[in-house]
């Protein structure tokens, strides 16, 4: 199943890399792909999509690097609606599959952003990266004393809060690339540093706890994708394995 999103224009096709979000049986099945550039454009975003390379060509101009499923309705998002991130184009977007539809979308102040997530029924969190793309390490902050940073919007009234600058200025998160952060039921923090193999969970007002990936004595671990569960979260999966081990042990006897 082909892209169509720059179909009209044979040199963009065969030059610009196309993105896409996929629909997926449970047993793997591809069961739709839609063109997120078709999307772009149908929704009046071409000059978005197409307008801010300046003079030289990108050919990576949207490089979605998140998505995030609406479980429940809320006052401004329906279940199904998808959270979506789009680094290059330092754009979170609220798209509606059911009818097509960019309901909402955001440019910055995040800065090449990697993770986004639903926080309750009317705020969301993006995990900025906060680098220049394509800037050497030693200058891909603006200023040497930046970290990487987390948004949290409100639809209720716009604001836009870093409710965990200071905590993240002493941890000093600086992952260039990918990285992750929840903000957790009780209003903490979990924050994966990429790069650098570490992982932080803060409460409201201080670092709980950091853990970071030692492979040996002088090589660390990168790390991707972690996942914290909470107690509650934690129960299903562990009963699970318990029941698993149970019947594995019975199969041996």
């Amino acid at each position: 199943m082909s892209l169509d999103g720059l179909a009209e224009n044979t040199w963009l096709q065969e030059n610009v890399r196309d993105d896409a979000i996929a629909r997926v049986s449970t047993d793997g099945r591809l069961l739709e792909k839609r063109s997120f550039a078709r999307i772009m454009r149908e929704n009046g975003l071409q000059s978005l999509l197409l307008g801010i390379a300046g003079v030289k060509l990108n050919n990576d101009p949207i490089h979605l690097n998140q998505i995030q499923i609406a479980l429940q309705d809320s006052q401004y998002w329906k279940q199904g609606d998808l959270l979506i991130s789009a680094r290059h184009l330092s754009t979170v977007f609220l798209y509606r599959p059911s009818t097509g539809k960019i309901i909402w979308h955001k440019t910055g102040p995040w800065l090449n952003q990697h993770s986004v997530d639903f926080v309750n029924d009317h705020q969301i969190s993006i995990f900025d990266n906060n680098v220049i793309a394509s800037a050497p390490k030693e200058y891909a902050f603006m200023t040497p004393s930046e970290t990487n940073r987390v948004f949290i919007y409100d639809f209720r009234n716009g604001q836009l809060l870093q409710p965990y600058a200071a905590l993240l200025a002493q941890a000093r998160p600086v992952t260039l690339t990918e990285g992750r952060a929840r903000v957790l039921p009780d209003g903490g923090l979990f924050l994966e540093e990429t790069n650098y193999g570490r992982d932080l969970r803060f409460t409201r007002d201080r670092l709980l706890w950091s853990r970071v990936n030692d492979y040996d004595e002088r090589r660390i671990g990168m790390i991707s994708w972690s996942r914290y569960l909470t107690a509650e979260e934690a129960t299903e999966p562990l009963l699970a394995l318990a029941a698993r081990k149970c019947s594995v042990m019975t199969s041996a006897k």
